[in-house]
């Protein structure tokens, strides 16, 4: 089983970033120790009040608390295929979509070499790219030379781009990254099958911003795309398991702030 990208610590420490908060400031917000919470955010001894800090940094209480537990990830639709590749101690995600015979891949890892060996010789049609970091990027350095199409959101027409059996849409996501992408599929009735949002997003969680500008921007664009999607659209996230609008809608950390 692929874990949660995110534990609680860490979503505490995007949410004080978020909300331009010092670890001494929210604990004061919410009255606990601020020794205390430091020494939690390092790792080291036990969770202070997550309730009430939760409160003070704008996320759900319960989905903030319930990071650890136990989850079902959801299945995927055949011509999904999630591809986790090494980045450091870390991991992350590209993903390989098949549809009537078209292929494309969004994002590639940091390597060019773990890249290829996941794909066994294959190559897509077409390559999307969600946001340019390097662990997202860097795989794809040794490929597009070959007639492959390397794509961000910047090129899709407004009214999408045939993919398959159906139409591929960009969406832009800025917050995490200035130049962020999402990408939705959506079949011949015009439902959305799948949206890739890159690190917009995390099961229970999402992508890290640089400042509270940047955290308000990423909940603001993150909101108008979810709003489009039906509650049982997957969602193939930049790192971690992939998810549905539905589970995050109820169980994302981060969900109160989507209303900012």
């Amino acid at each position: 089983m692929i874990p949660r990208y995110d534990s609680a610590p860490d979503v505490v420490r995007k949410a004080l970033r978020g909300h331009d908060l010092a670890p001494v400031s929210a604990a004061g917000l919410a009255g606990i120790d601020a020794s205390a919470l430091n020494a939690w955010l390092a790792g080291k001894g036990q969770a202070p009040p997550l309730s009430v800090l939760a409160r003070v940094l704008g996320l759900d209480p319960e989905a903030l608390v319930s990071l650890d537990s136990a989850f079902s990830p959801p299945v995927l639709p055949p011509g999904i295929r999630q591809i986790v590749l090494p980045f450091g101690e870390d991991t992350v995600n590209a993903w390989w979509i098949e549809s009537a015979g078209a292929s494309l891949l969004i994002d590639g890892g940091p390597d060019p070499r773990a890249l290829s060996a996941e794909l066994g010789g294959k190559r897509p049609g077409m390559f999307l790219v969600t946001h340019p970091h390097p662990d997202h990027i860097g795989g794809l350095l040794d490929f597009g030379n070959s007639g492959e199409t390397l794509l961000d959101g910047s090129s899709i027409p407004s009214d999408g781009l045939p993919f398959g059996t159906g139409t591929l849409h960009a969406r832009p996501l800025p917050g995490h990254h200035p130049q962020g992408w999402g990408y939705v599929f959506r079949d011949p009735r015009n439902e959305p099958l799948w949206a890739a949002l890159g690190d917009a997003l995390f099961m229970g969680s999402m992508g890290g911003c640089p400042n509270a500008t940047a955290f308000q921007q990423a909940c603001r664009s993150l909101s108008a795309l979810l709003d489009e999607l039906s509650p049982g659209t997957f969602l193939l996230t930049g790192h971690g398991p992939a998810t549905t609008v539905e589970a995050e809608r109820k169980g994302n950390a981060f969900a109160p702030s989507w209303r900012i």
